[in-house]
Formats: C-alpha cells, structure tokens, sequence
C-alpha cells in the first residue's frame, strides 16, 4: 500500500478518500479532477503502518484485549507502548473506543458473576456442601428429607435456591420446610412435650402449607396456613396427639390447588 502522494510522489498522502497530500488534493479538487483518482481506505493503510511497526503480534494482543483476556498495560509493555497509544490503536483496528469494550467485558463479568451466584444457591449445591453441623444445616437436612418424602410419594416438588423465603413449590402450593430437635415445653400435667416453630411475615402471608418435622420422631405435620396472617407467628405441635388431623397429612398437597 502507498503511503506517499501519488501525484507528487513526494509528500504524504493526507486525505481519507484519495491517495494525495494536502496540496495535491486541493490543486486537483479545485480543477475538479478528484475523480481520476481512486478511492483509498484509510484503515487498510493504518494496519500496514502497524504492521511495520509493531509486527504480527500486536494484532494477536488487540484481539486478546477485545476479548477481555488482556489488558492495555499488558499489551503496553509487550511493545514498549503507553496506555493511551494502545488505545488509540484499538480505536483505530476496531472503530470503537475501548471504554466501550471495558463496559462489554464488565457486563460479561457480572453476568458470570451472576450465574455463578444462582448455582452456588441451587438446592443441589447447597446439600453438597452441607457438612451436618449448625442451624442451617439442620435446616437443609429436613428440607433433603422433605423433598426424598415427596418424591417417595409421587408427588410433584421442586425445592427453591437459598435466600428464598419459601423451601419449595408442591403442585402449586407455596410451602416451607420447618423442623425442631427439642421439645419448646413440656406439659406437667399430661407430660406431653411440644414443639415448635415460627414463620416470618412474609411466610405468614404467603405460605399455603408449613412441613414440620419432628426430627427426634422423624414425624411429619402437613399444617395449612389457613386463615393466613398478616404478621409473624410461633405454632407449637404436641407430638402425642395421635388424632392430630395435620400428623402425616400428605394428601394435603396432592389436592388441586382452589384459584
């Protein structure tokens, strides 16, 4: 590719659409004689120019930093340049300012960040890491045993990632998991212990159901959430009241949910 004035040979070509310097192209624009002269495309001369300069490789570093897998003070000390020269460069290769490929690789990235968060919280993820010791662990022991029930029943389930306020989703109803190791209190007069738990407001405004398991029984309460609150509550469930109608109340959730 020329790079000097094809008509005067001599100085540099200075224009963008024709290969002539300044005063050629304004002698020939005044004579209206550009049209004799073919179209030049200037970005094809600046990589030639580049190309002479740098070599090969700053071709495969621009397109490395495009990606997001370099940055510009790697790529500047690999040739001996400056930042803003390589942002200029940049610029020039791929007709965008690299600020608008940092804002790219940062939407990328939080992206990633994002989708990296989703799996760590997944219901899968969160067992796998479960090491059986502490209150949320106990937590995901019964909502694990909890969906292995529901599965053992043919009934439909899929249990929601962490930081949801509610465990799972049971053919439609909206269900949280609760459990407990020690009985709150124990009635003096029939011995009876009892058990209990507690429900944020939000749960209390949109649970259908609460599973409740007694872990020292491996007992289970399917306890309706009817009339439901407005505010946050404590229920407690005695272990011995065999005609208890919620002891073991599967059916519950296999009903079709009332619009």
């Amino acid at each position: 590719m020329e790079t000097r004035c094809w008509l005067c040979d001599i100085h540099p070509i200075w224009s963008k659409k024709k290969p002539l310097c300044h005063g050629c192209y304004t002698a020939c624009n005044i004579k209206k004689l550009l049209h004799i002269f073919p179209d030049t495309n200037r970005k094809k001369m600046k990589v030639v120019n580049l190309n002479k300069k740098y070599g090969d490789k700053i071709f495969q570093d621009m397109i490395l930093l495009k990606a997001g897998e370099s940055t510009l003070d790697t790529v500047g000390k690999n040739h001996g340049l400056t930042r803003e020269r390589i942002r200029q460069i940049y610029e020039m290769l791929f007709d965008e300012k690299y600020t608008n490929a940092f804002a790219l690789k940062s939407k990328r990235l939080h992206e990633q960040k994002e989708q990296s968060e989703i799996e760590y919280h997944k219901f899968e993820s969160r067992i796998s890491r479960s090491n059986g010791r502490g209150q949320t662990s106990v937590g995901l022991t019964a909502e694990a045993a909890f969906y292995e029930k529901c599965k053992e029943k043919g009934i439909n389930v899929t249990m929601n990632r962490g930081k949801s306020h509610i465990d799972a989703i049971v053919n439609g109803y909206n269900v949280d998991v609760k459990c407990c190791n020690v009985a709150a209190f124990t009635c003096k007069s029939l011995l009876t212990p009892y058990y209990r738990f507690s429900a944020t407001k939000y749960q209390a405004q949109h649970v259908d159901f609460f599973a409740f398991c007694i872990n020292e029984y491996q007992t289970w309460f399917i306890i309706p959430n009817i009339p439901k609150n407005t505010k946050s509550f404590t229920k407690y469930i005695s272990s011995k009241k065999i005609n208890n109608e919620w002891l073991e109340a599967w059916h519950l959730l296999t009903e079709p949910k009332k619009q």
